[in-house]
């Protein structure tokens, strides 16, 4: 059988019915698009979903920690949160945002965060993050600051909007957003955040390197 359409209809005759033909993202080459097409037209569910990080197992990583602060509470957890991703080995870039638009460099996972403004990510992050050039499948976390009581009440914070962001342009989540408490509009941490930011990296940085390529 020379042809998608040909194995399909051999499958369909024995009556196996609307197979899943799956097709990573960052493999979706023209043949790739010509199959997928092929099995469309069989009635097939075609998909072809970013789900495969471009970390492979066991391989220590370098880490794009990008952050912008007003008050240092942000920064703080930045740091943290570096000490524990590299704790695995991996090697962890810890960036304030550039006003000058400065390169970032290569990296292989982004760590992005700020503090919240209104429930969301400010406005500098937000432009740092629409220029920096980044590839789908790239694995990344979201974190934040933000006020306690608001955070607490489940209010919007600027990890939230991060998170729906980076994954609206196609890279893969590691964790769900990590989101330290403060105790007014210019701080301090809440008691505790640094050491969970601490602890949050370490566990992170585990993962990636245990679950590599795996979806």
């Amino acid at each position: 059988m020379s042809t998608l359409s040909d194995w399909g209809e051999a499958l369909l005759s024995q009556g196996e019915a609307s197979p899943l033909f799956c097709i990573p993202s960052q493999n979706f080459c023209t043949t790739a698009k010509r199959w997928a097409s092929g099995a469309g037209a069989l009635g097939w569910k075609t998909i072809h979903p970013p789900q495969y990080s471009v970390v492979r197992k066991g391989v220590k990583v370098r880490i794009l920690l990008l952050y912008h602060t007003r008050w240092g509470n942000c920064r703080k957890i930045a740091e943290a949160l570096a000490h524990g991703l590299g704790e695995s080995g991996h090697q962890v870039v810890l960036r304030e945002v550039s006003k000058k638009g400065e390169p970032y460099g290569d990296f292989e996972v982004l760590v992005a965060g700020s503090g919240t403004r209104v429930g969301r990510m400010t406005r500098c992050l937000r432009v740092a993050l629409k220029k920096l050039p980044v590839t789908e499948s790239k694995p990344f976390m979201a974190f934040g600051t933000g006020i306690e009581r608001f955070r607490d009440r489940g209010d919007p914070q600027s990890a939230d909007e991060i998170h729906a962001f980076l994954s609206g342009r196609g890279l893969i989540p590691v964790a769900d957003p990590f989101k330290a408490a403060v105790a007014g509009v210019k701080g301090p941490l809440s008691a505790g955040e640094e050491e969970m930011a601490l602890v949050h990296g370490v566990e992170m940085g585990r993962k990636l390197l245990a679950q590599g390529n795996e979806p």
